[in-house]
Order: C-alpha cells, then structure tokens, then sequence
C-alpha cells in the first residue's frame, strides 16, 4: 500500500509539472486541451473494460544531462561538455497489469539548445499503449502526442544556473508552438535467456504527424545480474528522419552504445546510472541516473523501455 502511494504521489507531481508547462503556454493547435482530455479518457475506458481494476505493474523516473562528456575527458583531459543540443532531458513511465495483458502511460522532456544560432527549442511527448505477446517476442503500441516550442526548458535551466551562479543562457524560442499525434512501437526478441544473462534484439520505431520528429533504432543488448548488481550494455544504430528544422542539428544517425550500472535493493527496487555514447548526435554523450520499482520479478525484455530512454 506505501509504495503504490508514493509511486502515486511521484507520478502526480511530474503530471502536475507536466500540466502547467503544457497549459501554461498559447498552443497554435486549439483541440490540445481535447486531445489531451481523449487520452485521458481512453485510459479511463481501458481500465473500466477489465472484469478486475487495473493493479500498477513498475514505475520508473529518468533524469539524464550532457554537461559531463566523459569521452571528452579521456581524449582531450577536459571533463565538461559542450551543454549544448539535447542538454538535459527526463523521463517518467508507469505500468499497469490487467487480466490479458499490460497498459503504460508515460511521457519524456528534452530541452534543446544551439548556441551558436541563438534559439532553442523544447519537446515534450505523452504516450499511452499496451502490450502484445507473440509466443517469446514482446511488442508494446502507443499513441500520444508530441509538443514543440516553448515549453518551460529556459525557466527550468536559468534556474538551476542562477542556483550554481552559472551564466544565463539567453536564447529566443521560435514563435510557434507545434502540436502533433505520435505513433510509437517498441519490439523485443529474446536471443538468450537464462535465469540471470540475458541478450536480445530490441527494434524502436517513433513517428509523428504534425510535428518533424521521426526516429528509429535497432540495438543488441546484454543483460547481467550478479547478486544485488546488474550490468547492461547495448550496441545499435539510430536513424533520424524528416527532421523539422528546429531539431535537424541535434541529432545526428550513426552508431550508438550504452553501459548502465543498477543496484537491486530487493526484488522491487533498483536504482541505475548509465552513460549514453553518441546519444543523439555523433559527438555528444549523455549521462543520467533511473530510479525503477516493479511488481516482483520481471525479465528485462518485458520491459518498454530500456532504463536509459
């Protein structure tokens, strides 16, 4: 019961930051607030259509920055990066289980800057799916929305500047605020999987209607579990497509590898921090940490995600 309340609280107070960088910003697009209010609804609908309530199934909250290049330091001594481009981003997820089969609602956040052309930009995506089993290949479909524009990135990283008496970075946003429906499909198939190694294939596909955010991404990973510790790595390759003009310098196709250490403090609860080479454009990393609960043992290739998104 605790730890549906405070996965509860967590989750609401990400929605409610959400909610007033979303609403708190004159969209182009009047049917938002309906269409925000639609997945609302279908959600609803989704969870009343089950002879047994909805039970939440994992809850996990991403936080990932640029500002430490660790490539950089190793090859040029200097350990700062250039915070720049996809300069910090967050992620938050929650899964539900009912009867037949699972249901997520999540959204991701990034704030973009170029500095060397005076703008930015911000993206914020909600999504809503469930998944589909086909005898050991997992698939999960979800539907959503994608904004861009300004949606509250300036405030949020002159704040922490002025916190770490850092220099103001002072760039204009485009006039329009940008609104469009999102298709996002993630595959996985188990290559190997015994109790505590496992590899697989995962294939990403995300696209937008409304808005030039278009990617897809093949990845093998490993994962290992040695007692509380777990171990994963990924190689793949990310393909960024009919790129709208204000993200086109951001990202960059090309090849990609991760390294993400977690801890297990028990069967439900592990943290994890990770490093993301060539995130998203070819000479940019990203680090983060995640924080993740999940209802008993899972395998890695339930997952939607991985933990760094």
């Amino acid at each position: 019961m605790f730890t549906n309340q405070l996965i509860s609280s967590i989750f609401g107070v990400f929605c409610r930051i959400l909610e007033r960088l979303l609403f708190s910003v004159r969209f182009d697009f009047i049917g938002l607030n309906k269409s925000l209010l639609c997945l609302f609804l279908l959600f609803c609908i989704a969870s009343q259509s089950n002879a047994k309530p909805l039970e939440i199934d994992s809850f996990s909250i991403s936080y990932w920055n640029d500002t430490a290049d660790t490539e950089r330091m190793i090859e040029e001594g200097w350990f700062y990066a250039q915070d720049d481009y996809v300069t910090y981003a967050a992620a938050v997820q929650l899964t539900f289980k009912s009867e037949k089969r699972k249901w997520q609602i999540g959204s991701h956040y990034k704030a973009i800057t170029y500095k060397d052309y005076g703008y930015r930009t911000d993206l914020v995506d909600v999504q809503f799916g469930s998944n589909f089993q086909f005898h050991t290949i997992t698939s999960w479909v979800s539907a959503g929305l994608l904004g861009m524009g300004n949606l509250g990135g300036a405030s949020i990283q002159n704040s922490y500047h002025k916190t770490r008496s850092h220099s103001v970075v002072a760039l204009h946003y485009p006039e329009k605020t940008s609104v469009g429906i999102t298709i996002e499909t993630h595959t996985n198939l188990p290559l190997v999987s015994p109790s505590r190694n496992q590899v697989f294939l995962q294939a990403n596909t995300f696209n937008t209607f409304g808005t030039g955010y278009n990617h897809a991404k093949l990845a093998t990973i490993y994962c290992g579990e040695f007692g509380h510790f777990i171990v994963k790595t990924s190689l793949g390759y990310k393909l960024f497509y009919e790129l709208d003009s204000q993200l086109n310098r951001a990202f960059q196709n090309g090849i990609e590898y991760r390294l993400d250490l977690g801890y297990s403090f028990n069967s439900s609860w592990r943290i994890s921090a990770w490093l993301h080479a060539n995130a998203y454009r070819n000479d940019q990393s990203a680090q983060g940490f995640t924080l993740t609960w999940r209802k008993g043992k899972q395998s890695e290739n339930e997952q939607i995600r991985m933990l760094y998104p």
